[in-house]
């Protein structure tokens, strides 16, 4: 068990970077009025703080989706084996 629930967090995290690159570089080409970059600045805290919340929901979400087809899988196949 502890091993799909690792698997879940690792799987969760990825999907969640992936997500969080492409938001973040969809913000860096749009660029709503210079808000995160423009002649001779970046503004980090911003794409930093763009970048930490699309990852921290992202993986919150897809963590708890698959930690519960993990958990309604595990007891759909515990339930069949205890009928044989």
């Amino acid at each position: 068990m502890k091993r799909k629930l690792r698997i879940c967090f690792v799987v969760a995290a990825i999907v969640g970077l992936g997500v969080s690159i492409l938001m973040v570089y969809v913000a860096w080409q749009h660029n709503p009025q210079g808000e995160f970059h423009g002649e001779g600045y970046v503004n980090w805290l911003d794409i930093g703080l763009l970048g930490g919340s699309w990852f921290s929901v992202i993986t919150i979400t897809v963590g708890a989706i698959l930690l519960a087809i993990t958990y309604i899988g595990s007891r759909l196949v515990n339930s069949d084996s205890k009928k044989d």
